[in-house]
């Protein structure tokens, strides 16, 4: 296992908005969410705008199409009470052979998004909430265009405070000892265990700290990330408590954050899903955003998919936003958590990851 570098934090820290650029290219921006028709049914509308620089005019079109029914059966939820109890669920059977992999698209799903960009009021859907997602197994093999590199299905069990020091910590490098995002929080490996086939993030607070983790693979047992790639990871909220969120992205490794940064799960626990696009270049301008129902507390696949002439983002198979402003530097995948002021040091917060799941691009 190759060690990385002393990066600091895997995440930028939040610093003050610059002015953007003036001669702003073109950002094509895709974004799909749910509606009702006006017979009722629930629908797959996708809708494409432009981002442009100020005072150019404004292009885009609109389409719609009916998408098929989500395929599969998700996993009981079982909550955990701050500080211990019941161990995780098991994860569902798992889904026909013939099921079409996580995140590529198409499905229909019961939540509701809305997607904004940096020059749009964004559309807004009349879906209901979410029920229970879609279960999904884990995605074994290569895909038309994406050879897979890394998977993990976390199916050997590993108490708290020994993942760094299983056969798990030559598959993935544990943040530890160093302010998380927000620098309220701080990274540690002990809040890391493996039960029930599922990784489990226990974020808590000890001696007046609240404890996250941040987590990377390391593809080929070595740390380094990629020029585009394919993520998908199946994940839920176990338990929410103030203050706490998860995020999900693609980071430079570089650790710069003017090369971009792909969030393609973000959020706190006790809200929706969330993805986020930040510029390369002018990353505190987001070139676009999607705001979903879809509840941290049931199960969901988040699958981004980065190729040189987009970065597209998916949910439960649904795609909920697309943008042809796409990093040219290579990045790795990060899942981690991260604290903000005001959070609830009395109940504990507790992430599971059911799967990973990384493709890169067929000759690279």
């Amino acid at each position: 296992m190759t060690s990385p570098p002393d990066r600091g934090a895997p995440r930028r820290l939040r610093r003050a908005p610059r002015p953007s650029r003036a001669a702003r290219r073109w950002t094509a921006v895709t974004a799909g969410v749910l509606a009702l028709s006006a017979a009722g049914a629930l629908v797959h509308v996708t809708t494409s705008w432009g981002v442009q620089a100020p005072g150019s005019a404004a292009a885009g079109g609109t389409a719609a199409a009916a998408s098929a029914p989500a395929a599969g059966a998700g996993r009981s939820s079982s909550a955990q009470s701050p500080g211990g109890g019941p161990a995780p669920s098991a994860p569902a059977p798992s889904a026909p052979a013939s099921q079409a992999p996580a995140g590529s698209g198409g499905a229909s799903s019961p939540w509701s998004a809305a997607v904004q960009t940096s020059a749009s009021g964004g559309v807004r859907s009349s879906a209901p909430d979410s029920a229970q997602a879609a279960g999904a197994a884990l995605p074994v093999g290569d895909l038309a265009g994406w050879h897979q590199v890394f998977t993990d299905g976390f199916d050997t069990d590993v108490p708290e405070g020994s993942f760094s020091s299983s056969a798990y910590g030559d598959r993935w490098h544990a943040y530890d000892g160093f302010p998380d995002t927000f620098e309220v929080g701080a990274y540690s490996d002990d809040v890391l265990s493996v039960s029930g086939g599922a990784l489990r993030m226990r974020w808590r607070t000890e001696g007046g700290v609240p404890l996250v983790s941040g987590i990377v693979p390391l593809v080929d047992g070595r740390w380094g990330g990629h020029v585009g790639g394919r993520y998908s990871v199946r994940f839920r909220s176990e338990a929410a408590s103030r203050g706490y969120h998860a995020a999900f992205l693609a980071w430079p490794d570089s650790n710069v954050w003017d090369e971009g940064e792909i969030d393609f799960a973000e959020g706190a626990l006790d809200g929706g899903v969330r993805a986020y696009h930040h510029c390369p270049g002018d990353p505190e301008a987001h070139c676009g955003s999607a705001e979903t129902t879809a509840p941290w507390s049931e199960w969901h696949v988040a699958t981004v998919e980065w190729t040189p002439s987009g970065v597209t983002y998916f949910l439960d198979g649904v795609r909920l936003m697309r943008s042809s402003d796409v990093p040219v530097d290579p990045m790795h995948l990060v899942l981690q958590g991260y604290v903000r002021p005001g959070w609830d040091a009395t109940r504990d917060a507790v992430v599971q990851v059911d799967w990973v799941s990384i493709w890169y691009p067929d000759g690279t």
